[in-house]
């Protein structure tokens, strides 16, 4: 049969592709590629100019593949496609039925292309940096010329491989760790705290609205905004609600008194688990409870036969020592050259932000880098 790219603009037009939209991202392991990650980002964090243009390519009524875009007008009133989620979650981008890859990258360059208003570029945001689609929607460009494209930025993104067992990767590490988190433990018990994870949607709600509290003023401590983007509030109490049912959102929590003292918030599709952060009391930072609960939730990912649990871009001393591989992000541009390509021109600026990652990694604790290249030593999956 005959590939059909639609593009649509309207939210209510998605409707009939959502249930075959959220059970392909299942398939692929994409946790912040659902519709319920993704479109309620389109309710709940847009800002500025911006239009929706998703990409659904279909077989008659069978969902091929999908590219949930949205067109940003900016400066000289050039039109950036960007996915949804872009700027707030990471290993985004078009997904596909296994095998499709390349029809679905040509039918969505052909739409793109053809869209209005004409796209000034074409960006991938924190994508996995192994993913091809970038090169596929580049060469399935319509036309003789296709469109320059340019890296812009990479970013360490720490991962655990989940192969084997629990016991088998806990005794990997270290005595020291190991009696930490046994001590760590029993002074949380001690305390009154029980680990558990959060199954009720009226519990989630209430748990959740204490973890952004606690993330929130954790992080205005240090005078930093953490995690909460624009709209966060909404977006999470909405997603939350729609995947803790069925314990694709799992919020991993130490209660005390009946109160949750911390919490991690993961999402999970098919076999990927993705951390998406959390907070905790202050009171409690003795226990070391983000460790405890994370543990927790490690363990009970090993336990479920899942594949990989990802910490996310960036390098934190936690991720680190729930690390066994680093698989970077990053972003990548594609500029068509259309009647708009002169005026892009000036945003191939892929050398100045290369200088100023590395010069931020350069910034980092000599103990935090060491950590960073011990784990790029033992070699990324292939």
């Amino acid at each position: 049969m005959t590939l059909t790219a639609d593009l649509i603009d309207d939210p209510a037009a998605l409707e009939p592709w959502v249930a075959q939209w959220d059970e392909l991202a299942v398939e692929v392991g994409a946790p912040y590629c659902t519709p319920a990650w993704m479109l309620s980002c389109w309710r709940h964090t847009m800002t500025g100019s911006v239009e929706l243009r998703v990409v659904v390519v279909h077989e008659d009524s069978r969902l091929v593949g999908i590219a949930p875009y949205f067109v940003q007008l900016g400066k000289l009133g050039l039109a950036e496609y960007r996915l949804l989620g872009a700027g707030i979650s990471h290993r985004i981008g078009p997904i596909a039925r296994p095998g499709r890859e390349q029809e679905v990258a040509s039918a969505l360059a052909g739409a793109v292309a053809a869209a209005d208003p004409q796209p000034s570029s074409f960006l991938f945001e924190g994508a996995d940096a192994a993913s091809p689609w970038p090169d596929l929607v580049r060469r399935g460009w319509p036309g003789r010329l296709r469109p320059t494209q340019r890296a812009t930025f990479t970013m360490d993104a720490p991962t655990l491989s989940l192969d084997g067992d629990f016991e088998q990767w806990y005794e990997s590490h270290s005595s020291n760790f190991r009696q930490k988190m046994r001590q760590k433990r029993r002074q949380m018990e001690k305390r009154g705290g029980e680990i558990r994870m959060v199954t009720e949607a009226d519990e989630a709600r209430r748990v959740l609205d204490s973890m952004i509290r606690q993330h929130r003023e954790r992080w205005a401590a240090r005078g930093l905004k953490g995690s909460l983007h624009h709209g966060a509030d909404e977006h999470l109490h909405e997603v939350v609600a729609a995947l803790v049912p069925q314990q694709r959102a799992r919020l991993w929590s130490i209660f005390a008194d009946g109160e949750a003292v911390c919490t991690h918030v993961f999402f999970t599709a098919g076999s990927e688990v993705a951390s998406w952060g959390g907070g905790f009391e202050p009171d409690w930072a003795s226990v070391s409870p983000a460790q405890l609960v994370i543990l927790a939730a490690v363990e009970d990912a090993f336990q479920r036969g899942e594949s990989r649990l990802d910490w996310g871009g960036g390098i934190l001393d936690y991720k680190l020592r729930f690390a066994n591989g680093d698989e970077p992000i990053e972003w990548v541009a594609l500029f068509p050259k259309n009647a708009r390509y002169p005026l892009t021109r000036g945003q191939m600026m892929p050398k100045a932000i290369r200088t100023a990652a590395r010069n931020r990694y350069r910034q980092l604790p000599e103990s935090v880098r060491g950590r960073i290249e011990a784990i790029r030593r033992r070699g990324r999956p292939g």
